[in-house]
């Protein structure tokens, strides 16, 4: 932008990150696209930067549609041979990086948790409950389940939360359904609280949750089966990247 604080060209980043068009993205002052309690902020590190220095600040910028956007920004001056003739600025939204910290901060957890277990000298049974049961409370669910491979056909072999086993035993799904419908070690996370039935994939329309997470998993080098997470009410939103982490980590 201009030494007047006015966006004289802004790339493809700059028109998705905040949601404006180019043709209103240019012309319009920097400061009405923050968030009322950073602009201070911004106005004394744009005048530093007019005056040849260069600065790093965090800010939120808002989203045409109204969210924030927590940013990390370098602004250094722009510069026509010596003469400073605007500010550059160079944004990254931090939000992905911050809950990839978080998630790696939920699987060190996770860790921690299992080494306590074997240390104590639980059983592969108890510990595979107590991943469950961790699985349920971070992720704020209702159910932990671990469906297992047998004969060519998926069925559940534990189960922790509202969905007693018992009740889970008659359902099975096929190994290459599952194949098609959870990606390896690649989270699949599902909302269909307010999809009906009849608009439901017929495979996931045979699990007794509307929302959930699974990911299948490998013994030796080998699809083993899948371990879901779900809720019978609606989410609200889908999963987080932490919550697929975490998932992954399990």
């Amino acid at each position: 932008y201009g030494l007047d604080g006015r966006i004289v060209i802004g790339n493809l980043a700059a028109v998705r990150l905040l949601g404006h068009p180019p043709g209103t993205l240019v012309g319009s002052h920097f400061s009405a696209h923050l968030a009322p309690n950073c602009v201070p902020a911004a106005q004394d590190i744009a005048t530093l930067a007019a005056d040849g220095c260069t600065c790093n600040f965090e800010a939120v910028f808002v989203h045409a549609d109204g969210h924030p956007v927590n940013v990390s920004t370098t602004i250094l001056p722009a510069r026509y041979g010596e003469q400073i003739v605007g500010v550059y600025g160079i944004v990254r939204e931090v939000r992905i990086e911050r809950e990839v910290a978080a998630a790696v901060q939920q699987a060190d957890r996770f860790r921690s948790l299992y080494l306590i277990a074997v240390a104590a000298g639980k059983t592969p049974e108890q510990q595979i409950e107590d991943s469950l049961t961790l699985g349920i409370a971070v992720l704020e669910v209702e159910s932990g389940v671990i469906f297992r491979l047998f004969d060519e056909t998926v069925s559940p072999s534990h189960a922790v939360g509202a969905a007693p086993l018992e009740e889970l035993r008659p359902l099975s799904l096929d190994a290459s359904e599952c194949r098609q419908m959870f990606a390896t070690f690649a989270p699949f996370a599902v909302d269909d609280a307010n999809r009906q039935p009849w608009n439901r994939e017929p495979a996931r329309a045979r699990l007794p949750w509307r929302s959930y997470i699974a990911t299948t998993f490998e013994i030796a080098g080998s699809f083993a089966g899948i371990v879901v997470f779900g809720s019978s009410h609606e989410r609200g939103e889908l999963f987080s990247i932490p919550d697929r982490e975490f998932v992954r980590s399990i």
